[in-house]
């Protein structure tokens, strides 16, 4: 079975790789453009994960910014697993100004005083934030205030191998249980393939794609008062659900990359993932199933509604460095989503923007216009400082559902009093 290695998925980002965990890129001797103003002597240190995204920040961004304003970018970039620890180490000793942050981390890393406020800035350098889809500048704000600037997106959306859904009359879903139906007709394990490929690791991942299941049965994580109530009859219907579709999919917990592997390979038939996986399927060098997936619409759900997983990666300023760099990063920032990167990044690299108006332009990849619909329609994950350990309550529960034979209804009950319980401890319910 061909494999698609890291090293190679980087490939869609114009070329680079992430080799390098640590990339100097000094300024140029070239002359600065005009208006651009000269950062000589300043050094910008980021600290980011060595994914697709974050390469391209660095080999097309940074690089750039380097040579047009005499900065010199230092880019640290780590293995996603390692990236928590690592910010962590690095906010406690200072040690750099500009953070790529997943998304659950930013909450938690604002309330421990680690970010600064982007607000003066925004203002002073006059960023229009309705540039921006709404709810990405909502998640990147917390008590009133900005502190991350969007810039990449990562909606959740629908891949299926059109040939074969064509070859067997078979129409694209529109809702879950239509999604369903084509997982059981196209599975056949015994010659390895999979009607449905669902990433289903711990934590994070199996919940998002859980939770769009889950909203489109009319279910939700929270009340208004923050108790959950992702075990109601619709969220238990909901992982119900999940588990059927899990009997069409390749057998364990899978990864992103193993979803990307699966359908690189012709194994999988349909999956629900971050598209930032799909413009790599179409290179030829690495994948048997160039031009074969198309895109749609999340399906809908028993309760009428669509809805799917939002999220961008958001690039965050140390409150601790100094004053200089901090305006140096924000200029960084500023250049980042300009309309001139953000197109560069589109066409080159593997790039969804968080910038509505980009998702029209000629010549893009076949997925982005599901992906900027997605934008509009999706929902993100809870957005609390206790994030991530929700996400390992609910995701244990799933993955014990799914795999350790556990029912539904006590799993999904525990992980509910469990949520009650952490969120009480932490002075939620008075």
């Amino acid at each position: 079975m061909n494999r698609v290695t890291r090293r190679e998925f980087l490939g869609a980002a114009g070329g680079a790789t992430a080799a390098a965990a640590l990339g100097v890129l000094a300024p140029a001797a070239r002359a600065q453009p005009a208006g651009q103003g000269s950062l000589k002597g300043v050094t910008i240190r980021v600290l980011a994960s060595a994914n697709p995204d974050c390469v391209a920040f660095r080999d097309i961004v940074c690089k750039t910014f380097a040579e047009q304003t005499g900065a010199t970018l230092q880019v640290d970039l780590f293995p996603y697993a390692d990236n928590y620890n690592k910010a962590v180490l690095s906010f406690a000793g200072k040690q750099h100004d500009i953070y790529w942050v997943d998304q659950p981390w930013l909450r938690k890393f604002q309330k421990s005083d680690y970010l600064e406020p982007l607000d003066t800035f925004v203002h002073q350098y006059n960023i229009d934030l309705k540039m921006f889809f709404p709810n990405l500048v909502q998640i990147a704000t917390i008590d009133k205030h900005l502190y991350a600037l969007p810039a990449v997106a990562k909606p959740v959306n629908y891949g299926y191998r059109k040939d074969v859904l064509e070859a067997g009359g078979l129409k694209v879903p529109t809702t879950w249980a239509d999604l369903l139906q084509v997982a059981r007709k196209l599975n056949d394990p015994n010659n390895n393939r999979y009607g449905f490929l669902l990433r289903s690791d711990r934590g994070n991942p199996i919940c998002w794609s859980w939770m769009p299941i889950l909203r489109a049965f009319g279910g939700e994580i929270f009340d208004d008062k923050m108790k959950p109530i992702f075990n109601s009859p619709a969220g238990l219907a909901s992982v119900e659900f999940l588990k059927e579709l899990s009997n069409s999919s390749m057998p364990g917990p899978m990864t992103i990359d193993d979803v990307s592997n699966a359908l690189a390979n012709g194994v999988g038939m349909q999956t629900t993932v971050p598209v930032t996986i799909w413009p790599a399927l179409d290179n030829p060098k690495n994948s048997k199933v160039v031009d074969k997936i198309d895109y749609a619409d999340m399906p809908v759900g028993p309760s009428g509604k669509r809805s799917t997983m939002i999220g961008f990666a958001p690039y965050v300023v140390a409150k601790a460095s100094p004053p200089a760099v901090k305006d140096a990063a924000f200029r960084l920032f500023k250049y980042f989503v300009s309309d001139e990167v953000q197109r560069k990044l589109m066409y080159g690299a593997a790039w969804y923007p968080a910038i509505p108006k980009l998702y029209q332009l000629p010549g893009l990849h076949r997925s982005m216009a599901a992906a900027g619909r997605a934008l509009g329609y999706g929902a993100p994950p809870p957005l609390i400082p206790e994030a991530e350990e929700w996400f390992d309550i609910t995701g244990t529960a799933l993955q014990d559902v799914l795999f350790n034979g556990k029912p539904v209804k006590a799993s999904i009950d525990q992980a509910a009093t469990q949520t009650y319980d952490l969120l009480k401890s932490r002075g939620y319910y008075g």
